[in-house]
C-alpha cells in the first residue's frame, strides 16, 4: 500500500513499522488550520491466521468474525489503557473501497489529553476492517478536540485514501 505525503488537506507526519516479525505498518497524519486540528493515523497488518482447513464455510465465517471481534476489543483497550474513556457510541459500519464493500466496526471514544499541544477534551474515532482484502486488516484512528465537527474531514480522508497492492483486489 503507499502513503502519499498528502491527503484530503492531512499531512503525513510519520510512518512507522509496529513489530519486526510481520510485514506491518502504522502512518500517521496531521490536519491544521480551519476547523481546528485533527490526527489520523492507519495501522495496516496481517489479518490474523485462523486454522481453517477441514471447516465448513458458516464455520470460517464464524472463526474470522470473532478474531475480527478479538481484535477489536484488544484497539479500544489499548486507548482505555492510556485514558479513562467513556464510549460515546458503537456499531457496524462499512466503507466502498475499490468497488467492494469493505465491513468494519467503528467505536467513538471520549476523554481528556494532550492534543494539539494542550491539554482537552477529545474524541477518538477507531474504525477497523479486518480481512480487508488478501489477508490484511486495516485500523484508522481520528482524534480531535471535542465539539468538532469532523465527519466530512474523516470521510474525505477516508475517500482520498488509495487502497492498492493485494488490497485493492
Amino acid at each position: 500500500m503507499t502513503f502519499p505525503a498528502e491527503l484530503a488537506g492531512f499531512r503525513r507526519a510519520a510512518m512507522a513499522r509496529i513489530s519486526l516479525s510481520q510485514p506491518d505498518a502504522a502512518v500517521s497524519y496531521n490536519l491544521t488550520g480551519d476547523g481546528g486540528p485533527m490526527a489520523a493515523t492507519i495501522y495496516l497488518a496481517p489479518a490474523p491466521v485462523l486454522p481453517t482447513v477441514g471447516l465448513s464455510g458458516e464455520a470460517v465465517a464464524n472463526a474470522r468474525g470473532q478474531a475480527c471481534r478479538t481484535a477489536f476489543e484488544t484497539s479500544k483497550r489499548d486507548i482505555s489503557n492510556r485514558y479513562v474513556t467513556r464510549r460515546v457510541e458503537e456499531r457496524d459500519v462499512s466503507l466502498r473501497k475499490n468497488g467492494r464493500l469493505r465491513p468494519g466496526r467503528l467505536v467513538v471514544l471520549a476523554y481528556r489529553a494532550n492534543f494539539a499541544g494542550r491539554r482537552q477534551a477529545v474524541r477518538t474515532e477507531l474504525a477497523a476492517f479486518c480481512f480487508a482484502g488478501d489477508g490484511w486488516s486495516l485500523e484508522f484512528r481520528f482524534t480531535y478536540p471535542d465539539g468538532t465537527d469532523a465527519e466530512a474531514r474523516i470521510a474525505g480522508f477516508l475517500q482520498a485514501l488509495n487502497w492498492t497492492g493485494r488490497l485493492a483486489d
